[in-house]
């Protein structure tokens, strides 16, 4: 039996920032959430900063959880992938649960 994570992990990139927050799945609630901006002396395809935020901000997350984190959800906002609508037309309960990535 494979056992789940009580926690996520999530990498955001987009061409003004960088973030990296983690979720505690039990309880709905963030427990991480750590952001680098890109400002404009810095050319946004330019991915050197990357790797010192995750090498920080990584270990911060595993001391806090306790755990080595094993997978990362990656999301990449960028207007030249992927272009998207979403709506929704039907009423949803107030105490459904929605995750919107």
């Amino acid at each position: 039996m494979i056992e789940e994570p009580d926690f996520e992990t999530f990498l955001y990139i987009s061409e003004n920032q960088y973030t990296i927050f983690v979720d505690d799945k039990k309880n709905s609630k963030n427990l991480y959430k750590q952001e680098f901006k890109i400002d404009d002396k810095i050319n946004p395809d330019d991915l050197s900063y990357l790797p010192k935020f995750l090498d920080e901000n990584i270990y911060r997350i595993e001391k806090l959880v306790g755990n080595f984190i094993k997978d990362i959800t990656l999301i990449i906002e960028n207007d030249k992938i992927l272009n998207t609508d979403i709506g929704i037309k039907k009423k949803i309960p107030n105490n459904s649960k929605i995750k919107i990535i």
